[in-house]
């Protein structure tokens, strides 16, 4: 029988050093102590792309907007282990979404859960090693259970019956799990499914699907970076077989959450205090305009909101794009010709664009790009916003942009706005004799010079969050709202104005504070 203890050790088959060997033989008491104090004086305390090698503890602590998500797969498979039912789940969304993070969590809760650890077993898959064949498949999930689980599952039993030829070993293997599993339930957690597919192929995806319905002991929980071919078309083995479940971009009060998680993680006081005055939103808003909600942007500038040092601020906002651009240059080549000239468009266009709009910029039918245009919100690439009876339509990734611009070989727009959005103009005029490496130096003046000719950035990104807190009815947000625009054009805050709208507008806050 294995135990919360042994579990909570488990991980997919690499061997990266964890932190908790440096607690190994500590005390309970010492080795709380020795974890907070890592954990407030470590930069890397959060690892951007392998959260698993992050301490759940602090993983839980940052985890925001989707408590309800993983509580639903939760009971999927609390209903899996008690035989009411087998479900299979795909979460999808694009690089840095926070899949992993989702992930990890999921299997942390797992396996500290006493009644799920009797009835559950969890084969997570490295998502770094390829795999061509149903053979291949079966002796990973194995291999994966003989880690997790070494009292249960040997690896030197598996080992020997790698001896045999490859039909055997799978029978044998078949044999084993439906034998272990007659009164438990195995969880699979499959990160990157759609290159899976992909290597098994037409034959191997059958196979395993075959397997999956003749042995509904198994349980996956996938996720993939969109939905593909092999899940969506229907002459695909696998077409109808996962709830997908679309992870959304984080919203700007979920950005500002996990900002502030961050801080008090790590004991930032002062910082948490600044996150909460219209200066301090004012920066999480120019991060949540650039990441667009992606969670591993949030974590990757978490450490800048509050350091002034351009140098500090710009050298990794270039070493992100840097990383990033191939990743998004392979996503447009993903996408048809059309379908990228549209994403193309919209990576120049810094806002929305309507269809009619589109077709005539790009000299196109308004058809032909309607039809493209409501595919690439379906696949992930565009999000829309409906004003009155027109539909706008956006980059779900702003991110995207940076494909487009690393080509253009001159700086990049997407760090100048902001730069514009993060220093007001009064803030960048001393910065621009103080005395700048060249690089960060051709950003800051650039930035400057575009905010004496063009409109400011935070203006328009807080009118739009206005205007959106209006139309939904979040009067609540209003006053914060209106106090951060205020501080933003160097104006007085009317208190006047805005108790007078709450008080015709908001009848139970009237009624509260009693206007009339």
């Amino acid at each position: 029988m294995s135990t919360a203890g042994n579990n909570t050790m488990n991980k997919p088959d690499n061997d990266e050093p964890r932190n908790d060997r440096f607690f190994a033989n500590a005390g309970s008491a010492s080795k709380r102590a020795a974890r907070e104090q890592l954990r407030f004086t470590d930069e890397q305390f959060i690892w951007r792309f392998s959260p698993n090698q992050t301490d759940p503890e602090l993983l839980e602590a940052i985890f925001v907007g989707r408590e309800a998500l993983l509580q639903n797969v939760l009971e999927k498979i609390a209903d899996a282990a008690a035989g009411d039912a087998t479900h299979h789940v795909l979460l999808y969304g694009p690089r840095g979404i926070g899949k992993s993070h989702f992930t990890s969590l999921l299997h942390h809760r797992m396996v500290t859960d006493a009644k799920l650890c009797e009835t559950v077993h969890i084969a997570w898959l490295n998502e770094d090693e390829t795999t061509t064949s149903m053979v291949q498949l079966l002796v990973r999930i194995y291999r994966s259970l003989c880690k997790s689980y070494p009292n249960e599952y040997s690896v030197e039993w598996l080992d020997e019956l790698l001896n045999q030829s490859q039909d055997e070993i799978t029978s044998v293997l078949v044999r084993r799990l439906s034998a272990r599993f007659e009164n438990r339930t195995l969880v699979i957690l499959v990160e990157n499914l759609n290159l899976l597919f992909e290597n098994l192929g037409t034959n191997g995806q059958q196979e395993l699907r075959s397997f999956l319905q003749e042995h509904p002991f198994a349980c996956v929980i996938a996720t993939s970076q969109q939905l593909f071919k092999a899940v969506t078309d229907r002459s695909e083995p696998f077409f109808g077989f996962f709830q997908q479940i679309q992870l959304k971009p984080l919203s700007l009060e979920d950005a500002q959450t996990l900002l502030v998680r961050i801080a008090t993680a790590k004991g930032q006081s002062e910082l948490v205090a600044f996150l909460n005055t219209p200066d301090g939103r004012g920066r999480v808003r120019a991060i949540h305009d650039l990441a667009g909600g992606n969670h591993r942007v949030y974590i990757v500038l978490s450490g800048f909101v509050t350091r002034e040092s351009l140098d500090q601020l710009v050298a990794p906002f270039k070493k992100m794009a840097d990383d990033l651009t191939p990743y998004y240059q392979e996503r447009l080549r993903w996408i048809s010709p059309l379908q990228r000239q549209i994403v193309e468009l919209l990576c120049r266009v810094h806002g929305t664009l309507n269809p009619k709009a589109i077709a005539r910029r790009l000299l196109l039918d308004q058809g032909s790009v309607g039809k493209q245009i409501r595919i690439l919100e379906e696949i992930g690439y565009l999000t829309s916003t409906k004003r009155g009876r027109e539909t706008f339509y956006e980059l779900s990734e702003p991110l995207m942009r940076l494909a487009y611009e690393v080509k253009e070989q001159s700086l990049l727009g997407m760090l100048i706005e902001f730069l514009r959005i993060w220093y007001r103009p009064e803030q960048m005029l001393p910065l621009r004799s103080a005395g700048l490496c060249p690089s960060t130096q051709a950003y800051i003046d650039a930035a400057y010079e575009r905010s004496q000719t063009n409109p400011d950035p935070r203006l328009r990104l807080l009118q739009d969050e206005i205007e959106k807190a209006k139309s939904k009815g979040r009067s609540h947000e209003l006053a914060t709202l209106w106090e951060e625009k205020a501080a933003a054009s160097n104006e007085a805050f009317d208190w006047f104005q805005a108790g007078y709208f709450f008080c015709t507008v908001d009848k139970e806050y009237a009624k509260a504070i009693d206007c009339f």
